[in-house]
């Protein structure tokens, strides 16, 4: 119990004690302070719960491998899908490389890219053995949608198409992708789970 509610405590005693932030403008949900519609930013929270179900999933398998001592190899590489996620799962929920970095550590967007890029190579370099046993493509596609909302983010589509359209346009390509990548680790965390019970009956 002191290692479920302790945390909880000190992360409020924290707010208490700082003075620089409100308390309600880091504890009340984001709609409530601005005084908005409820369906400001669904999407966007929509994706963050895909986000929290790929994290979820990968680290859960991870552990689940890790007891029962089988298959080191995937429950590796869940530890680190589940830790590459997360970081991921940050940056969509608290504009890391959009505000955080260029605005407030005075990092430019670009280097951030350039940082999450290397980190994601590193991933696939480790591990693309473990990949090539998986059903590859649907992380495949999740790196294609996620590439292709990067690019259009580049580019002036509201000067060619409008404002809507630009967003129907990245953000959609950014939801595909991050409903690839749940796909993939779904099914992928699914299949090794799979084989632990097959060869839990088989002893």
């Amino acid at each position: 119990m002191l290692l479920i509610y302790t945390p909880i405590v000190i992360l409020f005693v924290i707010l208490k004690l700082q003075n620089r932030i409100p308390v309600e403008y880091l504890t009340r949900d984001p709609l409530a302070i601005a005084k908005a519609p409820f369906y400001w930013g669904a999407i966007s929270n929509l994706g963050i719960l895909v986000w929290c179900g790929a994290v979820v999933i990968s680290w859960f398998s991870f552990k689940i491998l890790q007891n029962v001592n089988i298959c080191s190899e995937f429950s590796r590489f869940f530890l680190f899908s589940g830790a590459i996620t997360s970081i991921l799962l940050l940056d969509d929920l608290f504009l890391l490389h959009e505000e955080l970095f260029p605005y407030y550590l005075k990092i430019p967007e670009k280097l951030v890219y350039l940082g999450y890029g290397m980190l994601i190579s590193l991933y696939l370099v480790k591990f693309r053995k473990t990949i090539l046993k998986t059903e590859f493509i649907l992380l495949v596609l999740a790196f294609g949608f996620f590439g292709l909302s990067v690019f259009l983010d580049l580019l002036p589509i509201a000067d060619w198409f409008g404002s809507d359209n630009e967003y129907l346009l990245e953000d959609g390509t950014k939801m595909l992708g991050m409903v690839s990548w749940l796909a993939y680790f779904g099914r992928t965390c699914a299949e090794q789970i799979q084989q632990v019970i097959i060869l839990e009956k088989s002893r």
